[in-house]
């Protein structure tokens, strides 16, 4: 067995001993409790601060107070100013009530002042603020029960001493606001006429003090003024020439408020307003207004005949701008065509303005209306195109029987874009001033007959299809008569309203086929989809005996047209032709 060899005493010895640990030995208990203490230390002091602040504020709001000194002829005498403290988690606010106290305290008191201020105040700040307030030129007063008694018994006393600044009730809303608030309260007081209540019972209100000492208020919302025992007003609201006035030529008052009751209508609006001495009358139409002016004396026969004299005036006036309006509306594309119509109809019914309620053309409209729905959808339609109602559209921005409005903010009232114009933002169309003209306007319809014997210069007649393709306004023809018989009327002039009076009235044995000018005449029919598609079973029938010439013309019409729904259309024609 092996010895087992013995230590190295020389390296035993000469091994580094090691350090010693010097480090305090601390329980994790109480390092913990250690680090608790000095979370909560920043939040004492931030407390111990703002009691500071608080004191701070209290100390100089004080100095302050007590530098205020009153003169001899202030009507304070000191004051009382207290504050408060409001302490929050992240703010404190210094809120102070400032009240002067007067030297006759027995009227009544002052409204406290509250000045409410951060952490940001100043003693400069503050000074100032507070001198301002004890500087005002008047003050919101609260007088007592007694004060306040004697001021009302005082007025009274002063209305009764005046028995004849007085009216009758009926008048006193015709009169001005200030003296109809007097003739209320006199009314009251000398003809015991409580409508609106005792006066005893009615308070002062608005009540104020200014550093003169004079108390102003309203009593029966009159404006008053009270100073060392004396009531007055700080205007004369001419309540004493107005009441002699009203008194002096009551019964012809009471006839001019009767025909103004009489005569109460929308169309007509008649206002009636007393001032001093003299009464002025208001007759308005909606759009226009007339005014007479009688001073002195009131003369109900003379407003009678005044009225009956701007009345005339009036609707002459107006009836002659509707005439002139109408000659313009006439000489337009739109007059006569179903389509702009019918698009004005949709903007009247959708912006809820009025529209005539006897419309011959309703049925006509509402078939129409679906059409436009259907093809502003992307849909296709054999009546009206895309195009079609673009450019019906444009006219009636045109003539300004529609206008644009640009709207700050899309979606107003439900609408979040306009269906008639799709490229434009925050537009809509409205309604132009004289749209109600156009849609009561009864249009003067042409002769569709094609059977009236025409005298004067021959009736031009119309060659090829390409000739009949060409597209003229609408309006009076071009050349007129010098014989003093009766012009031709083409095709170009025929509308949609045209055509649709014809066709509700007459059938296929009132053409004259005789003559080639009627025949090329009636091929118009064919230009109108709309009516056409309108009245299917009618317009079958007016082609069933026409020439080959107008197949010819729809498979051409077929040919060149780039529109779906035109297409569709040209090939019914030519199934009808057939």
């Amino acid at each position: 067995m092996a010895e087992k060899k013995p230590k190295n005493i020389e390296s035993e010895l000469h091994k580094k001993a090691a350090r010693p640990n010097t480090a305090p030995i601390v329980n994790k208990k109480t390092q913990q409790k250690k680090k608790k203490k000095k979370k909560k230390n920043p939040q004492v002091d931030k407390k111990n601060l703002q009691k500071m602040e608080a004191q701070r504020f209290k100390s100089a709001l004080s100095k302050i107070t007590q530098g205020i000194v009153f003169s001899e002829k202030s009507i304070f005498q000191s004051v009382d100013v207290s504050s408060e403290v409001h302490t929050t988690k992240k703010s404190v606010t210094y809120t102070v009530m400032i009240q002067p106290v007067l030297k006759n305290h027995n009227i009544g008191h002052v409204k406290e002042t509250v000045l409410i201020y951060s952490k940001n105040w100043t003693v400069d700040m503050m000074k100032k603020e507070i001198l301002d307030v004890l500087k005002r030129d008047s003050y919101d007063f609260i007088p007592d029960k007694e004060t306040e008694m004697d001021i009302k018994r005082r007025i009274l006393d002063i209305i009764k001493s005046h028995p004849d600044v007085v009216i009758s009730k009926e008048f006193i809303p015709y009169t001005d606001w200030f003296c109809s608030r007097y003739f209320w309260l006199a009314n009251a007081v000398i003809n015991d006429n409580v409508e609106k209540g005792e006066p005893i019972r009615h308070k002062l209100t608005n009540t104020a003090i200014s550093r003169s000492g004079e108390i102003s208020f309203q009593y029966y919302q009159l404006p008053f003024v009270y100073k060392n025992g004396k009531i007055g007003t700080r205007k004369n609201y001419g309540q004493k020439q107005t009441a002699k006035f009203i008194n002096e030529n009551a019964g012809e008052l009471r006839k001019c408020l009767a025909f103004q009751q009489n005569n109460k209508n929308e169309k007509k609006n008649i206002k009636i307003i007393i001032n001093n001495d003299s009464v002025h009358i208001t007759i308005g139409f909606g759009d226009k207004s007339y005014k007479k002016h009688m001073t002195g004396t009131v003369d109900f026969v003379a407003l009678e005949t005044w009225d009956e004299v701007v009345t005339e005036e009036y609707y002459e006036e107006k009836e002659a701008l509707k005439k002139k309006i109408e000659s313009r509306f006439k000489k337009l594309k739109a007059c006569g065509s179903l389509l702009h119509r019918t698009i004005l109809k949709m903007v009247a019914e959708r912006e809820g303005e009025e529209w005539p309620e006897k419309d011959a053309y309703e049925r006509e409209e509402k078939v129409i209306i679906e059409e436009i729905y259907k093809v502003l959808g992307s849909g296709v339609s054999y009546m009206v195109s895309r195009q079609e109602i673009t450019d019906a559209v444009t006219d009636l921005i045109n003539c300004g029987l529609l206008r644009k409005k640009t709207m700050k903010k899309v979606g107003k009232n439900g609408r979040f874009s306009e269906m008639f114009l799709p490229g434009a933002k925050n537009t809509i169309l409205l309604l132009g001033a004289d749209y109600k003209v156009f849609a009561e306007m009864l249009f003067e319809r042409k002769c569709c007959g094609f059977n009236h014997r025409w005298t004067g210069k021959p009736r031009p007649t119309l060659g090829c299809p390409s000739d009949i393709m060409t597209e003229k306004v609408y309006g009076e023809p071009e050349t007129p008569s010098t014989s003093g018989t009766r012009e031709h009327s083409s095709r170009y002039h025929f509308t949609d309203m045209d055509w649709i009076d014809w066709l509700r009235s007459h059938t296929l044995d009132d053409i004259d086929l005789t003559s080639d000018s009627n025949t090329t005449e009636a091929l118009s029919l064919l230009e109108h989809r709309c009516v056409a598609m309108l009245y299917p079973s009618k317009t079958r029938e007016f082609l069933r005996k026409m020439p080959p010439a107008w197949m010819e013309y729809a498979e051409t019409m077929y040919e060149i047209t780039d529109d779906e729904g035109e297409k569709r259309y040209w090939k019914i024609v030519q199934n009808w032709l057939s």
